[in-house]
């Protein structure tokens, strides 16, 4: 869920979906270097309890 979330495109309710082109530079590196963020920290997460799991057993 939190891959789904890192990639996952923007709405808007009143104007329906918004592409990352209508954002200045900026807030896009921004947002891509969150999404990367998240990304990995997903992957980080599965891993520890994936380890977790491991080591239970």
């Amino acid at each position: 869920m939190l891959l789904y979330a890192a990639f996952a495109g923007f709405n808007c309710g009143k104007c329906g979906k918004l592409e990352r082109s209508a954002f200045p530079p900026e807030v896009r590196s921004q947002m891509t270097r969150n999404s990367a963020l998240m990304g990995v920290g997903a992957l980080v997460l599965l891993v520890a309890v994936l380890g977790l799991l491991a080591a239970l057993n």
